[in-house]
């Protein structure tokens, strides 16, 4: 079977969907932290979160706090220079 990109987005600080495929919506949880729900829910847990922070921040999924599941999961975003967890845009795409 091969990989493919199944949902990917791009949300801005207060976690509205600025661009986006595959996903139902975005709900922000608490500074820097954002629940991303899938339109189409994959197999298992077991799918590949890619990342990319912008404006000095970075942006990561937040699996040690808020295991993925099928339908939805995490990501978390914060400074790259204080490590401080903040509000800010975030890209990110679903593969399995």
């Amino acid at each position: 079977m091969e990989t493919q990109v199944k949902a990917w987005g791009f949300i801005d600080s207060t976690g509205a969907i600025l661009n986006s495929s595959g996903i139902i919506s975005v709900t922000r949880c608490s500074a820097g932290t954002y629940r991303i729900f899938l339109a189409e829910p994959a197999p298992n847990a077991n799918y590949v979160i890619l990342t990319s922070g912008n404006d000095g921040y970075v942006c990561s999924p937040n699996d040690g706090v808020f295991p993925r599941t099928p339908t939805e999961f995490q990501i978390v975003t914060f400074s790259a220079k204080t490590a401080d967890t903040s509000d800010s845009k975030c890209n990110f795409a679903v593969l399995y």
